[in-house]
């Protein structure tokens, strides 16, 4: 996600825990999801066309793209990087979904906890650690994801996306959140997919990040994407090298 960037099934509920404190939050039953993708939002992010380079790095098959995006008035970005033999596409798939564990290899996160799983896929918050000096930066997001593998029958093309979670579901995690991370606020508006791409007709296999997103407070919007830029490379390197080990 930009400006890097468990639930436990008890009787058919779910439990948010935080390391080994519970928060004590009874959410969902799985039938009663919070949450939902901003299909408008999604979609228009999914499609081809439009996109314009922005950086390009040859020696790891990455390009950085950008694009205006109308239905949210914001600027997109998207990296696409190619997958060295040694990543194994299950493998890489595993980590991208595993979003309990990022906080472990992800060095901006300062958490990362999944609130609920559902059959579609899982929601979840992440908070990031502020810049040294910079504790007003900080800033957290809680998400609805939902999982698509083999998307349009290929096997091995799979994809997670997200939406913010409107701000009248989940108040309580939200309260939660804020209490323990007094300086953190959430994010304004963020919504994305990360792919895994199988080799086709002689290209290679792919990891690909597309996302949309204003940090809100008082960073302004030229920071907020020079942020995105330098951020997705490290990003789709950090999963990279995780799939690898």
């Amino acid at each position: 996600m930009t400006l890097l960037r468990l639930g436990l099934a008890m009787g058919g509920r779910f439990v948010v825990t935080v390391g080994a404190v519970a928060l004590g939050v009874a959410l969902f039953a799985t039938s009663a999801i919070a949450g939902q993708l901003d299909r408008k939002v999604i979609d228009e992010l999914l499609q081809t066309s439009g996109w314009s380079e922005e950086d390009r790095d040859a020696s790891v098959g990455l390009v950085v793209l950008s694009k205006p995006l109308r239905s949210v008035g914001l600027t997109a970005y998207m990296g696409v990087r190619d997958l060295p033999a040694s990543v194994d596409l299950a493998r890489l798939w595993q980590v991208v979904t595993d979003v309990a564990d990022h906080d472990r290899f992800a060095g901006r996160l300062a958490e990362s906890t999944v609130v609920q799983r559902h059959d579609g896929g899982i929601d979840f918050f992440q908070v990031i650690k502020p810049p040294p000096m910079l504790a007003s930066v900080q800033r957290y997001w809680l998400v609805h994801t939902e999982l698509e593998r083999n998307v349009g029958g290929v096997a091995g093309h799979h994809r997670r996306c997200w939406s913010q979670i409107g701000a009248s579901e989940m108040a309580a995690i939200r309260a939660e959140i804020e209490q323990r991370y007094p300086n953190a606020t959430e994010i304004a508006l963020t919504h994305g997919c990360w792919e895994v791409l199988p080799a086709k007709d002689g290209t290679p296999a792919r990891l690909r990040y597309r996302t949309v997103s204003d940090p809100g407070g008082s960073l302004p919007r030229s920071v907020a994407d020079l942020l995105t830029t330098r951020a997705l490379p490290d990003n789709l390197d950090i999963f990279v090298r995780q799939a690898g080990l």
